[in-house]
């Protein structure tokens, strides 16, 4: 995998994440789990990612880091001149690495503050950290005094930079913390602080006042630890992260960074349930289902209104439920990127997701364009191919694939249905196996997902409406998609995607490395802002029968997934509804 992850956005409206001297300092979002769902323990906290940069050249990981962040910081750590400066986790578990004066690398190059690192590198550089709040804010120091902020973060803290940076002070790292903590470390020992916890606010006081330097501050959700050049405390002795501090410090080493993955954060599931059902009781023609699951736990689902509508002239009156199957369009494309994966997986990565795809076509063509020879398994799940996307794939392969590119593959993102029916003639040619047969054994099946299928229910299939009023008769979308599933083409029900998400959680198909690249080279998926989402829509008329469907996928932080299925027109986008209920229920 490249050292930069590629980031789309979704195929709806784009709505747009030490110091080399001994200081360091790092902050995470973190209030725990509801006590609906027993909290978190101390097995849980262990399993959160931890990364320690102890010199320019060293550092430690556990298991739990992210597999791309180890191989970066490996690959860092291997050049005698690297300088490996700050490594900080955004709230949605992005992450940015800081190495050498202007270098840094990151999960999501499409995060706003990795831009402006972008920005930087080129006027200012001499990068010392970057620093990122709970409420989304974050601030890069870099320079003599130079600081940047974006975002949500304590007013106070700002005008604290900007005052020490006007009178030409070394700003040198800053970290904030939950209730809008904040802790900023300047000049050669200076330190200003505020709404910290008491024990550490006297901690800071004395270190300063006996003229020692902190080296070390860093926000582990409600918890803290501090490292000076006389000793260390924190908030809580069992921690992970206290425990890592304490056995470098006995090895004569002195930590200059530490940076935990954020916990996720307590949920009030109740608001979901009263956000959703206000936008929906009563406001649709159809009905819906949506399912939300905390750390593999179904936490709530819902299933309200007609799967047929009464006025329907054979079986009516058939109600939703969360079993009920119905065509997910475009969430196909996930399923079909996740297909992908596992055969690169299971072919011990033989093909590179950078390798042009041709070879694996030619059986199919005799012949195609060249710079259509040049385009890559990558560029495909992540729609940067260059097809032109009026053209039908599907219809005439031949035509296709000798059509010139309208623009360079791997360029500028253009939706585009034809790169996913490649990938489903792709998985087709590399297995030597029929593409739904390939999905249901290697994908479906082993996350217990049995009754998914590339075509309607024989008997009273779903039907789509259009808006709330409209009683003129239902589409039951009765395709036959066998042949051309990739794109879209899968029929599936809450339960059936809620089960798709919690396997892909809990690695039934993808090995941990194999989903990491997925999750940070957005594969198969929309967007990554706030959430890992894929969103899917269909329409179809015939007669005086028309309606549509909308579904979204979502897996956000705090360890949250969320499946929402509509069968007719939503006053509301699924995806901007979902991400609603999921800030708004974050428990402060």
């Amino acid at each position: 995998m490249s050292e930069s992850s590629l980031s789309q956005w979704r195929n709806r409206t784009v709505k747009t994440q030490l110091s080399r001297l001994k200081l360091a300092l790092v902050a995470f979002p973190c209030l725990g789990l509801m006590s609906l769902l027993g909290g978190l323990n101390a097995t849980a906290f262990a399993e959160l990612g931890l990364v320690e940069l102890d010199g320019p050249t060293t550092f430690w990981t556990n298991s739990s880091a992210p597999p791309a962040a180890v191989r970066i910081l490996t690959k860092r750590s291997q050049d005698p001149k690297a300088d490996l400066r700050c490594f900080a986790f955004a709230e949605n578990g992005d992450w940015v690495l800081l190495s050498g004066a202007t270098g840094f690398s990151s999960s999501n190059l499409n995060l706003p503050v990795c831009k402006k690192l972008h920005a930087l590198r080129t006027t200012s550089g001499d990068f010392k950290c970057v620093a990122f709040a709970p409420g989304g804010g974050w601030t890069i120091l870099y320079g003599a005094h130079g600081s940047c902020t974006e975002g949500q973060v304590p007013k106070a803290s700002i005008r604290k930079m900007e005052e020490i940076g006007a009178r030409g002070g070394d700003l040198r790292s800053i970290a904030y913390g939950p209730e809008r903590a904040w802790v900023l470390l300047y000049d050669n020992a200076g330190v200003a602080y505020g709404d910290v916890p008491k024990e550490l606010a006297d901690f800071l006081d004395a270190t300063v006042e006996h003229e020692h330097i902190v080296r070390l501050v860093a926000f582990t959700g409600p918890d803290w630890v501090c490292v000076t050049d006389h000793g260390w405390r924190s908030s809580n002795d069992e921690l992970p992260v206290a425990r890592r501090i304490a056995a470098a410090i006995r090895r004569k080493i002195s930590p200059r960074w530490i940076a935990r993955s954020p916990t996720p954060r307590a949920h009030d599931f109740s608001k979901w349930l009263g956000i959703i059902q206000r936008a929906y009781h009563g406001k649709l023609a159809g009905g819906y289902g949506f399912q939300v699951s905390q750390r593999g736990k179904v936490v709530l689902t819902v299933a309200e209104g007609w799967a047929r509508a009464p006025w329907e002239k054979d079986h009516p009156s058939v109600k939703w439920t969360l079993t009920k199957p119905m065509p997910v369009a475009s969430i196909s494309k996930t399923i079909t990127g996740v297909a992908l994966l596992k055969l690169w997986e299971q072919s011990g990565y033989k093909f590179s997701l950078d390798a042009p795809v041709w070879p694996y076509l030619g059986k199919l063509s005799p012949s195609a364009h060249a710079d259509v020879k040049r385009v890559t398994f990558r560029q495909l799940l992540t729609h940067r191919s260059g097809f032109n996307s009026t053209l039908d794939a599907t219809a005439d392969l031949q035509s296709f694939l000798n059509s010139p590119l309208v623009r360079p593959p791997g360029g500028a993102w253009e939706y585009d249905d034809n790169n996913f029916y490649l990938l489903r003639l792709l998985i087709e040619q590399i297995a030597n196996e029929d593409y739904t047969s390939y999905v249901k054994k290697n994908v479906l099946e082993p996350m217990g997902i049995r009754d998914m299928e590339t075509h309607a229910e024989h008997v009273a299939p779903m039907c789509g409406y259009q808006k709330a009023g409209d009683r003129a008769p239902g589409f039951p979308f009765d395709w036959e998609q066998s042949k051309v599933a990739g794109a879209a083409g899968w029929w599936a029900s809450v339960a059936d995607l809620g089960k798709f998400l919690n396997g892909l959680r809990d690695h039934k198909v993808l090995n941990a490395a194999t989903t990491q690249t997925m999750y940070l080279g957005v594969l198969g998926w929309d967007g990554s802002d706030p959430c890992f989402e894929k969103v899917g829509a269909w329409e179809g008329s015939e007669g005086n029968a028309s309606g549509r469907i909308n579904s979204v996928i979502t897996h956000f932080p705090d360890d949250i997934d969320a499946v929402l299925l509509v069968n007719c027109d939503s006053p509301i986008d699924l995806a901007e509804l979902l991400e609603k209920a999921w800030a708004e229920s974050a428990v402060k």
